[in-house]
């Protein structure tokens, strides 16, 4: 039986080209089961959604939080509220200025708000709900800008109680976390999902997380890109 591919279009209005091998790694990840398209302009947008609306769109970058951008965020709301699903990630939570990031998840509908910034293990909600848990990792450690707000069944990854600030300057488990921030979290809105990934350092475990909210785990495996080399890790996620 043929399965057919999910369709990814990648939203990088900022045109931060650097990104693009920094995530060289979740790019050719995604190439191996998706398939792909990236975007850099308002009309390329709007002629790939007029064309062919994709699966998913992943914004790797605040471009659509920007004023000049409304028309584009307003098409894309819509086609997230008709079933669509749209990926914040990479660095959408480093590059969104802090006074708009309430607002711009309020106008999707939902409550969610700037958290804290800071590396530690996050845990893997069994329960959340929207998408297929499997072939995520149980726990990883990461560094991201949290939110705060996320009802418990739409988080994906969050700290446990005995997560810890993990720091090169304070000394282990001394500085505890509020459990109630989300690094990773996946929320309806109307018939379709809006999700978030906080990750600022394009974490393996990160990598799988976007993977599973672009539908291509449990049956896929994460290419890893040294130095530019593309090869893929000794076990394969299925």
């Amino acid at each position: 039986m043929t399965t057919s591919l999910s369709s990814v279009l990648i939203l990088a209005l900022a045109q931060e080209r650097f990104l693009y091998s920094d995530y060289a790694q979740l790019m050719e990840s995604m190439k191996a089961c998706a398939t792909v398209t990236q975007v850099e302009t308002k009309g390329e947008f709007a002629r790939e959604m007029k064309l062919s609306p994709p699966t998913i769109v992943i914004a790797i970058d605040a471009g659509i939080s920007e004023p000049e951008n409304s028309v584009v965020f307003q098409r894309l709301l819509r086609y997230t509220r008709e079933g669509g699903t749209t990926v914040c990630c990479c660095n959408f939570s480093g590059a969104i200025q802090n006074a708009r990031v309430k607002t711009f998840f309020a106008t999707w509908g939902l409550p969610w708000d700037l958290g804290s910034y800071f590396r530690t293990t996050v845990h893997l909600n069994q329960a959340a709900t929207g998408m297929v848990l499997e072939g995520l990792p149980e726990s990883y450690s990461l560094k991201s800008m949290t939110l705060l707000n996320v009802a418990r069944r739409h988080r994906i990854y969050a700290p446990s109680p005995t997560s810890r600030v993990e720091s090169n300057v304070f000394e282990p488990n001394e500085i505890p976390i509020d459990v109630n921030e989300c690094h990773c979290a996946y929320g309806p809105v109307g018939r379709g999902w809006l999700s978030y990934v906080g990750d600022v350092n394009n974490e393996d475990g990160s990598t799988r997380v976007i993977m599973a909210m672009t539908r291509c785990l449990p049956g896929a495996r994460v290419v890893r890109v040294p130095g530019g080399h593309i090869d893929f890790l000794e076990h394969d996620l299925v």
